[in-house]
């Protein structure tokens, strides 16, 4: 009898934690340390330029929405605006976790960390099978550009973050609310081609720019299957999961290479 209550004790928690682990709380205080190390990383390494070298996904967010303040604010009061805009998604994310009456424990943050390590190990490998199915030969990431650690370091934990924020949460979310809400799209359906759909623009968005790389097919397969993966585990486990995941991921090849 004692063994069943806490096998039942036991499966309560897990239950906990899946379910506590993807809320929208629990996802932005997780990805913080993420998000504030590749900042302060960046303005070290660019010398406070407004730019420097970024990782892209920031760069056009950021240009999509302070474009105009750009021209008339520093850099730094833009960092402040965007501080501002972080504490306001907590705040409205702490209201709805409360409102769900749940709770958090400190020790969830390090078991996502673990969790998003397990998949970030796996993630390659997976890939890899999956892409010889259409592939004879893969080659997997195409090295970073002639760059220092420091530099390849911000440039993961950027990729880590904005990628996310942009492919998954905006692209995703996005097509799937209008395909199931505007469109009346099965959500079964309407989640499988806004998934589709962020993970080849994911894909082709690293052939973009002056430092994109050369377009080639086995490479395109790779990261549309790899955006793919990061999409089902965005709407699985949240975006805490799938930026960490993401991040750790291209930190293993920074520290392979």
């Amino acid at each position: 009898m004692g063994l069943r209550k806490e096998a039942r004790t036991l499966g309560g928690q897990i239950k906990e934690y899946w379910y506590t682990s993807r809320h929208p709380f629990c996802s932005i205080i997780s990805v913080l340390p993420v998000l504030i190390f590749y900042e302060l990383i960046a303005l070290s390494l660019n010398q406070n330029q407004q730019f420097g070298i970024r990782n892209a996904a920031d760069v056009i967010l950021k240009d999509l929405f302070f474009q105009l303040l750009i021209k008339y604010v520093s850099l730094h009061t833009i960092f402040v605006i965007a501080t501002a805009l972080v504490a306001i998604a907590i705040f409205f994310a702490l209201r709805d976790f409360r409102a769900q009456r749940m709770q958090v424990q400190t020790g969830y943050f390090v078991v996502m960390f673990i969790e998003s390590l397990i998949y970030a190990v796996l993630l390659g490998p997976a890939i890899v099978e999956f892409t010889q199915i259409l592939q004879k030969y893969v080659i997997l990431a195409q090295p970073f550009m002639n760059l220092s650690f420091p530099h390849k370091v911000m440039l993961s934990l950027g990729a880590g973050f904005y990628e996310e924020f942009v492919f998954r949460v905006m692209m995703v979310s996005g097509v799937n609310f209008l395909l199931t809400k505007g469109l009346g799209f099965n959500s079964k359906l309407a989640g499988f081609i806004a998934l589709l759909f962020s993970s080849i623009l994911f894909s082709a968005f690293h052939y973009l720019g002056p430092f994109g790389e050369p377009f080639e097919m086995y490479s395109f397969i790779f990261r549309l299957m790899a955006g793919f993966i990061f999409g089902l585990l965005y709407l699985s486990r949240g975006f805490g999961i799938a930026v960490y995941t993401h991040t750790l991921y291209d930190l293993l090849i920074v520290m392979n290479q």
